[in-house]
């Protein structure tokens, strides 16, 4: 490359480069949604439920607002799913044979039970933590019970990032020929005594 192009050639490096660093996740994401369609809205009822529960059961009584009940959620069905996905290996049961309603009410009613339970006199932290505990206790047995479909199956991705590998390797041995064609001196040490 001529030396009075050099920076546009950076430059157009670096375009591609971000390109790709923009469209690989975003392309990863998109086979990882088709792939797996029933695991995001099954994801969505758990927490749905359990914010449910937290607003029967908590919101009046220490004055939660909608944030943070939404964080609580969040933070709790994100454990629960963790949990179960770490430690239980069970075959999910198909989409179409969930009664995904069904299986809402009873996250509710659960948590609600478990919340109704607990001490609600004293510090607020302390009586979330408690109600926390509660209710990860009472959505682990039922989404065991279920089977609910809440693993990612990452075949597809692992083949994209095959298939990347592979072009990658055909790339560079292409690069490699036109160097020796050429001679650009692209495995030569750029500082030469």
């Amino acid at each position: 490359i001529p030396e009075k192009q050099l920076g546009t050639a950076y430059a157009v490096i670096f375009w591609i480069q971000n390109i790709g660093l923009l469209s690989i996740p975003l392309l990863l994401g998109v086979v990882l949604n088709a792939t797996n369609p029933d695991v995001t809205p099954n994801k969505k009822i758990i927490k749905d439920g359990i914010a449910i529960a937290f607003k029967q059961t908590l919101a009046d009584d220490f004055n939660l607002k909608p944030e943070e009940i939404n964080k609580y959620s969040e933070k709790l069905s994100s454990n629960v799913i963790d949990s179960i996905v770490q430690t239980t290996t069970y075959e999910a049961v198909p989409e179409d044979q969930v009664d995904t309603a069904a299986v809402k009410n009873e996250i509710i009613q659960a948590n609600t039970q478990m919340l109704a339970n607990i001490d609600k006199t004293g510090d607020k932290d302390k009586v979330l933590s408690q109600a926390y505990q509660a209710s990860l206790n009472a959505t682990y047995g039922i989404l065991k019970d279920k089977k609910l479909n809440i693993r990612y199956d990452y075949f597809m991705d692992m083949v994209i990032f095959t298939l990347l590998g592979l072009l990658s390797l055909i790339f560079a041995f292409l690069l490699k020929a036109e160097d020796k064609k050429k001679g650009y001196g692209l495995e030569l040490p750029n500082i030469q005594k």
